[in-house]
């Protein structure tokens, strides 16, 4: 857009990196989060980079980051862990399954160095923030 267009008020667009998922409105999303979360969905064992999906013998997803276990998505739960490292890459590994896999809205974040789980609780029908716990289930 030409600056004099920017002076009379116009919008620049917005400038799209490789890693913006254009097919969300919700955050913008890694391209290897995007691909993690295909090979999920077809239960598909897939690897890229420090990230890889596997199936368990109850052909469960498994992702692993770094070579250690940060998630299990079965049938009708996510199942989320720290594999030992809270770190922002695993945190946004466990958004961006939660984001695919998970009720919407549902995820983990961080306040004051602790981190938090925001779940919907099924029989009170109401959002819940918990404190994160490896192994944690979301339903």
């Amino acid at each position: 857009m030409p600056p004099e267009a920017l002076a009379q008020g116009g919008h620049q667009p917005p400038t799209l990196t490789p890693y913006t998922d254009l097919s969300s409105d919700k955050r913008p999303m890694r391209k290897i989060e995007s691909l993690m979360n295909v090979a999920i969905s077809d239960n598909a064992t897939w690897a890229m980079d420090n990230t890889a999906v596997t199936l368990n013998a109850d052909g469960e997803s498994e992702v692993f980051l770094h070579g250690n276990l940060i998630a299990r998505i079965g049938e009708n739960f996510v199942q989320l862990f720290d594999g030992g490292y809270r770190s922002s890459t695993t945190k946004s590994r466990l958004n961006a399954i939660c984001d695919a896999h998970a009720v919407t809205g549902e995820g983990v974040f961080q306040k004051a160095g602790e981190w938090f789980c925001r779940q919907y609780d099924t029989a009170a029908k109401t959002w819940q923030t918990v404190p994160f716990e490896s192994g944690m289930t979301l339903v």
